[in-house]
C-alpha cells in the first residue's frame, strides 16, 4: 500500500499543506516559501540577521557582498514577506535599520537544522 502524501501522511508530508502532491499548485504555501528562500542572498541575509541582531544596509552588505540592488531587492522581498522588518529614522544623513520578525526569528530551527545536516553529512 502506497503512503497517503496528502497532508499529515506519508514520507512528504512536509511538500504541501493544502493539497495531495500530485496536484501541487501555483497557489502552494510550501512552494512560495521554497522560492523566496531560493533567491539571491535571502538566505544570506536571514543567516545574518539571526547571528547578528540589527544591522544597517551597508553592515548587510559589507558582510554579504553583491551589488546594491540585488541587496535592496532582496531586503524588500524580506520585508514583503514580514519576516524582517525595516525602520527608517528621520536623521541627516539617513538611517535605515533591518531586523528579524517574529516569524523570521522562528527560523532559527531551519538553520540549526540545516547544521545539523551538515555536521552529519559534510559537505555536498
Amino acid at each position: 500500500m502506497e503512503p497517503d502524501t496528502r497532508r499529515g501522511d506519508g514520507p512528504q508530508r512536509w511538500h504541501c499543506l493544502d493539497h495531495d502532491i500530485g496536484h501541487c499548485r501555483e497557489d502552494c504555501r510550501v512552494q512560495h516559501v521554497i522560492t523566496l528562500f531560493s533567491r539571491r542572498y535571502a538566505m544570506d541575509i536571514l543567516r545574518l540577521l539571526l547571528m547578528e541582531g540589527t544591522l544597517r544596509f551597508n553592515q548587510i552588505l559589507n558582510q554579504i557582498g553583491g551589488s546594491p540592488k540585488t541587496i535592496t531587492d532582496r531586503l524588500e522581498d524580506l520585508v514583503g514577506a514580514s519576516l524582517v522588518t525595516r525602520e527608517a529614522f528621520p536623521e541627516i544623513p539617513p538611517r535605515v535599520e533591518y531586523s528579524l520578525t517574529d516569524q523570521g526569528r522562528g527560523l532559527e530551527q531551519v538553520f540549526e537544522a540545516i547544521s545539523a545536516w551538515v555536521g552529519r553529512w559534510g559537505k555536498c
